[in-house]
């Protein structure tokens, strides 16, 4: 899992403390709270963050590695081994005292048919040949 605790950051002696501890006491914190009880979700970073929560605000986004089994077709070599894949972005906030995650908003985009495109084969060469016109992301 990945551990994780709600507190407060000393930003004059960079100590921190979990709510309800000593920063000084590090044997009286309480256990962490695992925010993915599995350990497919590894090596996440919390750092991301945007305008665009309710009326504006911030909001922090959190990105991972997903690793799962090796399958058959990996094991007869009729696809190349591969070891992690990157996550969709989790939404972070804390309520409750506790980090809750849920998927970003826009993951919603990916379940949306008229969102999607279709493409015929094609090789993309140097120079533009190729390259899809007129397409480009929303970031």
């Amino acid at each position: 899992g990945n551990a994780a605790w709600v507190g407060k950051l000393d930003t004059t002696s960079l100590r921190f403390a979990p709510d309800g501890a000593n920063a000084m006491n590090t044997s009286d914190w309480p256990i962490p709270a695992q925010l993915d009880d599995r350990s497919a979700f590894y090596s996440f970073n919390p750092h991301a963050t945007d305008q665009k929560g309710a009326a504006n605000s911030t909001r922090r986004l959190m990105f991972g590695f997903v690793t799962g089994a090796t399958s058959a077709a990996v094991s007869d070599g009729t696809v190349p081994y591969w070891q992690s894949a990157h996550s969709l972005a989790r939404l972070l906030a804390i309520a409750g005292g506790v980090v809750v995650q849920s998927p970003a908003p826009e993951v919603g985009a990916l379940r949306d048919p008229s969102s999607h495109s279709l493409f015929s084969e094609r090789t993309v060469e140097p120079g533009g040949r190729g390259y899809l016109a007129g397409v480009r992301g929303d970031a």
